[in-house]
């Protein structure tokens, strides 16, 4: 059995699914600690596993985070958001993971991509640290000649100029578009270490030991040359959970119509005109019924419920998502996988965070349609929607990948990369 020190920012939609991952691991007799947001103490207890507070100037409720500033899409988002909420605290979060580490040392450090305190943990040599993994709950960031970068939200091309675009945008997205990200990134980065790092702030999953990837490879760029070793697991939230409380309205998704099920998650959710209004707008006339999910916010804020409108805050997708025929989202990659282990086709609209990223490759794999915007019309939400209720090839592309999502082998994986990885270490020093 191993001693695993989980790490992670406290956003919902990054916490949610490690918990599942925490679970597993402890009802197979490992020893869990994880370090995050105290909104989610009670959560990781429940899970079974110790809670290890984050420092005050690294914790936040990405509930109101959401709220500041005025809505930024595009590589000027992800820039803002990762120097106010990923490098401004790593510093913080790297010490927090020292201190506790020199109290209870672990096996493994598991880390989300966006908690770069880690980053800085994994710069030390290997023999003065743990294990540090990459868990990866969001798509790879890692830059590679053979993927275009990360922000843009644009898929590996099949033609012969592939490498050539992809080593050009790279180049201008870490020279210009997130010169500032790796000026921040290097900052903090020469404060611990005295120098400044080799490599693109995205690309620090290149450091770790060893990268575990919560999707499935027909979900994710080819990256031969990404320097690290990626394994994938499958999404973490694929083992059903608890049974919930169903809404008071749940037979109606028994009448016969198509249901469509339409959110956007649990962070980006505070202007609703963005993906749920268009849905709801779009589909008024239609002879379907809509699913609003809001992901916490109060229903309150959808305003007025056409006919073929139901509503909830939450709602346990593993009971949803088989009763589901078409799912609408702002690009959440949990979100997304959930739709696909059900073999259900999808409609994204988001612009915002890693979304685009989910988003390209909802596109390029098959499995629905990428409106390329965070604010489509209600028309072009209709027309999308009918698409995929209408022409089988987006369920048949889904179906696909949800047979490869359901034989994926899980947090097996993850042990056994940490097993084979400790190994190696034993036998290393042996001969030392």
């Amino acid at each position: 059995m191993y001693s695993f020190l989980m790490a992670g920012p406290p956003f919902y939609g990054h916490v949610n699914p490690v918990l599942t991952v925490v679970k597993e691991l402890v009802e197979s007799g490992h020893a869990v600690r994880y370090m995050t947001g105290s909104r989610f103490a009670a959560a990781v207890t429940e899970a079974g596993a110790t809670y290890v507070p984050l420092p005050g100037d690294a914790d936040f409720d990405d509930r109101t985070l959401a709220e500041e500033g005025p809505r930024l899409s595009g590589l000027k988002e992800i820039r803002e958001d990762v120097i106010r909420a990923c490098i401004d605290p790593a510093r913080s979060q790297y010490d927090a993971l020292r201190a506790e580490l020199a109290t209870r040392p672990a096996d493994v450090v598991m880390a989300d991509p966006t908690f770069f305190g880690a980053a800085l943990l994994a710069a030390h040599p290997a023999q003065e640290r743990p294990l540090v993994i990459g868990g990866g709950i969001l798509p790879l960031m890692l830059s590679s000649r053979y993927a275009p970068p990360f922000g843009l939200g644009i898929s590996p091309s099949s033609g012969r100029w592939n490498v050539a675009r992809n080593v050009a945008l790279n180049t201008l997205v870490q020279k210009v578009g997130l010169r500032r990200v790796q000026r921040a990134y290097g900052d903090v980065y020469a404060a611990v270490h005295g120098r400044r790092p080799a490599g693109f702030a995205f690309d620090w999953y290149a450091t770790t030991d060893a990268v575990v990837q919560f999707t499935i490879p027909s979900f994710e760029y080819s990256r031969p040359d990404a320097g690290v070793d990626i394994h994938f697991a499958g999404p973490a939230n694929r083992v059903s959970q608890a049974p919930s409380e169903l809404p008071p309205w749940w037979g109606d998704l028994q009448g016969g119509q198509p249901v469509v099920v339409a959110t956007q998650g649990t962070y980006r959710n505070v202007d609703l005109s963005e993906v749920i209004h268009p849905t709801i707008e779009g589909l008024a006339d239609e002879d379907v019924l809509v699913v609003i999910t809001t992901g916490g916010r109060p229903i309150a804020n959808v305003g007025p419920l056409p006919t073929n409108v139901r509503a909830a805050e939450f709602i346990p997708y593993h009971e949803l998502l088989p009763l589901t025929d078409a799912y609408v989202t702002n690009g959440g990659y949990g979100g997304i996988h959930f739709a696909m282990q059900y073999g259900v086709p999808i409609v994204t609209a988001g612009d915002t965070e890693d979304k685009p990223e989910s988003c390209a490759r909802v596109a390029w794999t098959g499995v629905g349609i990428n409106l390329r915007t965070g604010k489509p019309s209600a028309e072009t939400m209709r027309r999308s929607v009918q698409r995929v209720l209408t022409e089988p090839q987006f369920r048949e592309a889904s179906q696909r990948l949800s047979r490869e999502i359901n034989d994926s082998a899980g947090t097996d994986v993850l042990v056994e990369v940490v097993g084979e990885l400790l190994s190696n270490r034993a036998a290393q020093a042996a001969r030392r």
